[in-house]
Parts: structure tokens; sequence; C-alpha cells
């Protein structure tokens, strides 16, 4: 599988994923996420709802653990399905486990009956026909480390979601509809009201915007953005680019995307552009400046870049073939100044929205089947060193 990032211009956005519980759920002694789904089921119904979201209908281990899926039902129901089932001499819950810990009401279990279900008051059990619909509560692994792990729990919602990565939760803006789902944005760029170009070392490394919105700006940080990347063996980038705000230009409602499946570390910074394939070699901006450099302004060349062209925040020397964290409204239009990408390797320069993400790579039916052909001929093309994108073709100019 493999893990995907998404960059878009003219509307910037950058997606990573991962996540611990979502708000309003809680976490089990068993260390797993606990979530109640207040529309009545069956438990048969109820159960794969849960199994298709990775879990299971709720086990319960301790006192602990009941007096927890209490408080989580409290507000909505009466009783709610558990994983267990009664065949007459044991209860055994959903994922297979044998029920180590038990709360029987006086008199239960009746054998008559096979589903086990809890009173939210007591939290004592009782066995009841499993045709009954009552609310329920799933359990899934506690632990998401990217916005995959949430689209493959069964959360289809674009937006804010928490992922855990190196011991530590990141609030992140999650796409869960472009190309299948499940993309961890980690720089977006909607309009010019958070300046990039501007940032210090350390805003860059833990991250800065105002607000994980579909409008947001922000980027995610580069902590974060390490821990994202180097989890998972196989990572994809994905670029977005939304209209070209250059005055007088041919493509004002423009879309440019493309993805990117094998990268290689280097010393030296190889940039490919998105429309021409062509690679070029840059002088390296962190060549032994270390992270004891405070601020971009300590870099060598940074003044021009701050002052003049505004282009910081890309980690290149000088020139360049794209500079995604420029400023949003350059002082100049036509000089690679600001926030630019240039398309053809030469001279079309445009000035986008932007959207930077990635995922794990996801098999499957996607959504936009052409896109998917066009990404899948890429893939197939694709050896494992980032030079090897010299040989992608431009995908999807509209």
């Amino acid at each position: 599988m493999k893990r995907l990032l998404t960059l878009l211009c003219s509307v910037a956005q950058i997606f990573l994923v991962g996540a611990d519980c979502a708000a309003g759920d809680a976490t089990n002694t068993q260390e797993h996420c606990v979530h109640l789904e207040a529309t009545k089921s069956s438990w048969q119904d109820a159960e794969s709802f849960c199994t298709s979201r990775g879990g299971h209908l709720t086990s319960v281990h301790n006192a602990f653990d009941m007096t927890l899926l209490r408080q989580v039902a409290s507000d909505s129901c009466s009783n709610f399905w558990t994983g267990g089932t009664f065949d007459g001499s044991k209860c055994l819950w959903s994922d297979g486990s044998e029920c180590k810990y038990t709360n029987w009401k006086s008199g239960q279990p009746d054998p008559s009956n096979k589903c086990v279900s809890a009173d939210v008051k007591s939290g004592l059990w009782v066995t009841e026909n499993c045709n009954d619909e009552l609310c329920f509560i799933c359990e899934t692994a506690a632990v998401m480390s990217d916005c995959l792990d949430w689209y493959k729990a069964g959360f289809k919602d674009d937006g804010q979601y928490s992922i855990f990565l190196g011991g530590n939760n990141y609030d992140v803006y999650c796409d869960m509809t472009t190309y299948d789902g499940g993309w961890t944005v980690f720089q977006k760029r909607s309009d010019g009201s958070t300046a990039f170009w501007n940032k210090t070392w350390s805003e860059y490394k833990n991250g800065f915007g105002n607000g994980l919105t579909p409008t947001g700006n922000y980027w995610l940080g580069n902590d974060a953005l390490h821990l994202l990347t180097s989890k998972d063996p196989n990572v994809t980038l994905r670029v977005e680019m939304h209209g070209d705000g250059t005055p007088g230009t041919v493509n004002p409602d423009g879309y440019w995307w493309n993805h990117y499946f094998e990268f290689l570390k280097r010393t030296i910074i190889l940039f490919e552009s998105i429309s021409t394939g062509k690679t070029s070699s840059e002088t390296p901006l962190l060549d032994g400046m270390t992270s004891l450099v405070p601020t971009v302004l300590r870099f060598p060349l940074s003044i021009a870049s701050t002052t003049l062209t505004k282009t910081v925040g890309w980690w290149l020397h000088n020139c360049a073939m794209a500079s995604l964290n420029g400023a949003y409204t350059p002082t100049d239009w036509n000089n690679g100044y600001g926030i630019f990408w240039i398309i053809d390797g030469s001279e079309s320069v445009i000035h986008p929205r932007v959207l930077l993400s990635s995922r794990q790579l996801v098999e499957g039916v996607s959504e936009a089947p052409d896109e998917r052909e066009q990404v899948d001929a890429i893939r197939s093309r694709s050896v494992p060193h980032v030079t090897s994108l010299s040989d992608q073709e431009p995908l999807g100019t509209f």
C-alpha cells in the first residue's frame, strides 16, 4: 500500500494520513476507540456496520470499560447492543474472544435469546432477540496515523481529523472525496490572508495557518510531514493547482494535477516540472546549515528571496522551477516572484492556488476513472528513483 501527499495551486493545500479517536468517542482499556451509533439496528446489521469500518461491536473487558460505554451512550440511548452473544453455555464477543468479564442482570442470561445488550443507567446485561433494533457501539483500533486510516474506518466526509504520530496528536485536514479519498493535506493556499514567504524556521517546523477548513491557508509542519512520509514505505504526493492569477492569463480557471510515487533522499534537490517532466538540479538551500539556523532569514541569498522575490519557504538557494510557498500576490508577475510554477520547463509561468497532500496507495474503483487511467499509466513506468519522474507525461490540464 502507498500513502499519498497532495499539493494544490491557486488554492494551496497539502495532505497527510492518520489519527486518534474522533471527537465524542473514547478510548477503552484495550486502547481501542469506542463510538456510539444512535441509529437503531438489529444486532447483525450493527455488527456489519462496525466491521465495514474496520472494527466490531464493542467488547467489555472490565468494569472501567463498562462505565466508559455508559458515558458514551448516556445522552442518546437507554440501552445498546454490545458484541456479546450467548449460545446457552458461554458468552463470546464478536471479535472471537471469550467474555471473561460479565455483568449480568439478575435472572440473566436468558437462553431463549442470543444477543447481549447493556443498560445505560445500570450497566447490567441482558440477552435479547437479535432482530430487536437498538443503539449500538462500535470498537475500532484507537490509533489513526493519517487520513487513510480514518477513511478505511468508514469516515468519508472532508474535514478536520486528529492523527497520532511520533507520540503526539496532530489536527489535520482530510480530503475524503478526491481520487478514492484518504488524503492528508499538508499545505493549502486559498487566498492571501496568510503569508507563507516570511515565516521562520520554527514556524515551518511546527506548522502555521488560519484554520483547517476548505477555505483555510496552512502549512502542517515539517516535523509532522517527516513522520507522515517516513512511516510507510510507499507514499504518493498529489499536487493540485487551480486557476492562474497572472493578469491577462489564458487559463484563469485552469486545473493542473499530478501524482508522484517514488522518492529518493539526496543532498542535491531534484525538482520536476509538473507539465513537461523536465527535472532541474538546484543548489540545496540547507546544505550544511542543519537545524542550528533559527530562521529563514539566515540562509544564503535569503535576504533577496525574502524582500524582493518573496519566495522563501521552498528550500532552494536561488533559481527554481516552482515556489509554492511564495507571496500569494507577487510584486512582479513575470519573473518568478511570489507563488509560481513553470508548467513547461521554460517560460510558461502560472501563479495558482495550491493543494499538497499525501496518502498511502489504495487500490480499488476510483470515482474519477479517467484520472485513474492516467495515474496508473504513470505508475507503471516509474522506477524507485526521483529522476524517473522525467519520463512522466503531463496530466489533466482543463
